[in-house]
């Protein structure tokens, strides 16, 4: 069987862990509860293949940032999640996921994960980031 590692990072209250529960529970979450570091199983089948997916949900927190680093020499997968309600989250995208890819080439790791930006929150009334500043971003 495949198995495949699933890291989500980003500012604090970006959504991680709504995203994470939405797509395994078919739950929508209201309200803030702050990650320290939590690991989720889920066994998928595509194509017939069935593949093993560990999903890690790390804190947005600086004081976590040794558990998240840790993660990221094993990932297969990075997922940032932004907010398109908090700029900041936005702005320190470029170099958050650098800092991830500077951590994972000093560790000896061979290759990078791929890596996937996720703009959470758009169904928010209060949306600071818009579809221009997001393309800009992707086009770094």
């Amino acid at each position: 069987m495949n198995t495949v590692r699933v890291t989500f990072i980003g500012h604090p209250a970006t959504g991680k862990t709504a995203l994470i529960k939405q797509y395994l529970y078919h739950k929508t979450i209201n309200e803030y509860l702050p990650t320290i570091q939590d690991t989720y199983n889920s066994l998928i089948t595509v194509d017939g293949y069935k593949t093993e997916v560990t999903l890690v949900d790390t804190s947005g927190e600086e004081e976590f940032h040794l558990l998240r680093d840790s993660e990221l020499t094993r990932t297969d997968y990075l997922v940032y999640v932004y907010s398109v309600t908090d700029l900041g989250s936005f702005v320190n995208a470029q170099e958050d996921i650098a800092e991830c890819l500077s951590i994972i080439a000093n560790n000896g790791n061979k290759g990078y994960p791929s890596i996937l930006i996720i703009g959470n929150k758009c169904d928010a009334s209060h949306r600071v980031i818009f579809l221009l500043e997001y393309l800009l971003l992707n086009t770094k």
